[in-house]
């Protein structure tokens, strides 16, 4: 969530003339109600004049709605706030108030607060008074009476001034009695952002119950706010600190085949929400049901085949998300722990500090280990932004899970679950997408001769559709695969979608993980093409689905084809 960050609206000539402070002299003159025995006081409003502070001339205002509002009426969940009847205009296709709302950055206040206009002819808001003018604006004082003295209220004016400039200026006030109460309101800008963010670390925000207690044994998975940060170097390049902001963690349950030993995975995340390049993911074997607070370090040891259940309290995966590069670290040779790694102050479900160190031979996909050591991770669990109860469930629902038929037909292999991408699904085309052949077509990467070269394409999980527009912008007419995909896309009676695209290596690599191991999707045990040119020569990359392993082939070779989607 984002604080609010605030648009631009025009100023005209008009209004840099004028000093433009409104200044609200407030008057408690006593009364009794003989009803209820409350003290009452009288609220006056006057705009400055040539003898005050400073002058605003109220008649350049096409609408002005002065509210006076009680406190406790904010504190006590009321969360809409009343503006003049053109209060939330159109302004550029958006309610300008709405788009302040939305439009945030760090703690948003949309869904806090909802907007509402008042009318012309309206006299009562909830838990307060309104006095609204259109087109005959006073020029004297306006005078709220039965307010109650000691009692605090909020005052606010919200006006529209000269057919485009939305002005609102804001105080608060305690009746008192026996003397006068002043509060000094500044129309020069409009100031509802400040309005809405005063309203709410006031009023709301130290009213709102404490959050419950959570424990990781209540949900599968929460995300926190925080603060930390890491060194990463990677073998040839220049070390760089990354900075941390969120953490998260997500729960496993699994148990060996003879349903002897159980245990509990954590995947723990850190990455900035700010910056979408860099992410560290440590996975945690743990037994019992939640990760132990107690515990000084973890040992880090990887999994293979030998070792399915390392022992407990054993990191035995470290996963690193950088510039879009995905690394797994290798079982051998044996990585070196550099300090302790676990956590202080308790467990993620109580937050608290985590600390962590590595250096080892990390492995990207199919391609030479590289070195890589991650130092000085240091966490520390703040706010609480999120739980779930379900891994798949991380940042939101989502209407189609991996394996489902999406809306084309095909297959969904990846879900955005992260909320990484400008797509929240990836589908692959159904089987028999080539005129009913229940067989991939098999085509060629480039068949002229020389075989053409693409710059500018990428391996990565949403790189496909931008790779195919450049191989097939290129001018080459034999980038056949590309082409049967387009004639695909284009063919009404075979799709009703024209987005088809051939996938990048990494999205071919999921179709692979997260369909073809599954039995899912009709592929053939073959090599498969992707649309990356790496080599930018006479070979292509692409994905053995016999095998699970990248392969290099002649781009005249015929490889198998498989359209793909985002949505």
């Amino acid at each position: 969530m984002r604080l609010l960050s605030t648009i631009g609206i025009r100023k005209t000539t008009a209004c840099t003339i004028l000093t433009a402070v409104l200044i609200a002299v407030l008057v408690t003159a006593c009364a009794w109600n003989l009803d209820d025995r409350d003290q009452l006081g009288r609220l006056e409003i006057s705009f400055g004049n040539n003898q005050g502070v400073g002058t605003l001339d109220i008649s350049s205002f096409n609408e002005l709605s002065l509210f006076v509002v009680e406190a406790q009426y904010f504190a006590a969940g009321g969360r809409t706030i009343h503006l003049s009847p053109q209060g939330d205009f159109v302004f550029e296709e958006q309610g300008a108030r709405s788009l302040l709302l939305t439009e945030t950055e760090g703690t948003s206040l949309e869904g806090v607060f909802q907007l509402s206009t008042v009318g012309p002819e309206q006299q009562t808001v909830p838990r307060g008074s309104v006095l609204t003018f259109v087109g005959d604006i006073p020029t004297g004082s306006i005078v709220f009476d039965d307010l109650v003295v000691g009692k605090e209220y909020v005052v606010w004016v919200d006006g529209l001034y000269e057919e485009s400039q939305l002005r609102l200026g804001f105080g608060a006030v305690r009746i008192r009695s026996g003397a006068d109460s002043v509060v000094s309101i500044n129309m020069a800008d409009d100031r509802f952002l400040a309005f809405a963010d005063f309203l709410y670390t006031r009023y709301v925000q130290p009213f709102l119950p404490p959050p419950p207690e959570i424990g990781l044994g209540d949900f599968d998975g929460f995300v926190y706010a925080g603060t930390g940060s890491a060194w990463v170097t990677v073998q040839g390049e220049q070390p760089r600190q990354v900075d941390l902001d969120r953490g998260w963690v997500l729960r496993f349950f699994v148990e060996d085949e003879f349903g002897q030993s159980s245990y509990n995975v954590f995947a723990l995340g850190f990455y900035s929400e700010e910056v979408d390049d860099a992410e560290i993911v440590v996975v945690i074997l743990e037994d019992g049901t939640v990760l132990e607070p107690s515990r000084a370090s973890y040992q880090l040891q990887i999994a293979d085949e030998t070792m399915f259940f390392p022992e407990p309290g054993t990191i035995f995966e470290v996963d690193l998300y950088l510039d879009e590069r995905e690394y797994y670290l290798l079982a051998e040779p044996a990585p070196s722990l550099l300090g302790a790694a676990g956590f202080s102050g308790g467990s993620p479900g109580g937050g608290g500090t985590f600390s962590f160190g590595v250096t080892g031979a990390f492995e990207e996909f199919e391609f030479e280990p590289t070195n890589i050591e991650i130092s000085g991770l240091t966490f520390t669990y703040g706010e609480l932004l999120e739980t779930f109860d379900d891994e798949f469930g991380f940042g939101g629902d989502f209407e189609y899970a991996v394996g489902d038929t999406g809306p084309a037909g095909g297959y969904i292999f990846f879900v955005d679950s992260f909320d990484q991408y400008d797509f929240t699904y990836l589908e692959a085309a159904p089987i028999g997408w080539w005129f009913g052949f229940e067989e991939d077509f098999g085509s060629e990467w480039s068949a002229s001769t020389p075989p053409f070269s693409i710059e500018g394409t990428q391996r990565d999980i949403g790189a496909g559709e931008l790779n195919t527009q450049l191989v097939l912008g290129s001018g080459d007419t034999s980038v056949n695969a590309f082409l049967d995909v387009e004639f695909y896309a284009n063919d009404p009676e075979r799709t009703d979608f024209d987005d088809w695209f051939l996938p990048s290596l990494d999205e071919l690599i999921l179709m692979y993980q997260n369909l073809h191991t599954q039995g899912i999707g009709g592929f053939a045990e073959a090599g498969y093409w992707s649309s990356w040119d790496q080599f930018q020569d006479v070979n292509a990359p692409g994905y053995n689905f016999a095998t699970g392993n990248v392969i290099t082939a002649p781009k005249d070779q015929p490889l198998r084809i498989r359209p793909v989607r985002s949505f």
